[in-house]
């Protein structure tokens, strides 16, 4: 899909603070504002919340960028969400996403993987654990921290 369900505001929707914050960056990423800023930016204090939760999972999370990508790559990749693959191509290739890994998103069994990126691949739910009342159809995710226990 390339066009979004919700056009993306302008800076009359936006309001100077917003637009500012999304145009600021598109130029971090070397693009358009990204729609994601331009459609949460319409509900103003959503957009505060959600930039300062977003900012807690892709530059301060607890993962390596590289791997962060990785895994939205992978997501994309399985659910076909085309518009997603395409932008975070770019930004997973400026984190070191090869594109022998990128040609191999849907390939599990790839031997070019080391032994930490399977762990954070989608895995197909068995019939054993499939529970008709609470899973969602699709696969699960099992994500590692790069913290240590205690």
């Amino acid at each position: 899909m390339d066009e979004p369900r919700i056009a993306p505001g302008g800076l009359k929707e936006l309001g100077l603070i917003n637009f500012g914050v999304s145009t600021l960056a598109g130029k971090v990423i070397g693009g358009p504002r990204p729609h994601v800023f331009t459609t949460l930016g319409r509900q103003r204090r959503l957009f505060r919340a959600w930039l300062h939760f977003s900012g807690r999972l892709m530059p301060g999370g607890s993962l390596p960028r590289r791997e962060t990508e990785l895994i939205i790559l992978r997501i994309a990749t399985l659910r076909a969400c085309e518009y997603e693959r395409r932008h975070h191509l770019r930004l997973g290739r400026k984190a070191g996403v090869t594109p022998a890994q990128i040609e191999h998103l849907d390939d599990l069994s790839w031997p070019g993987w080391s032994v930490r990126e399977p762990r954070c691949s989608p895995q197909r739910p068995s019939s054993s654990r499939r529970s008709t009342s609470t899973t969602l159809p699709g696969p699960r995710y099992e994500l590692i921290s790069t913290k240590q226990s205690r």
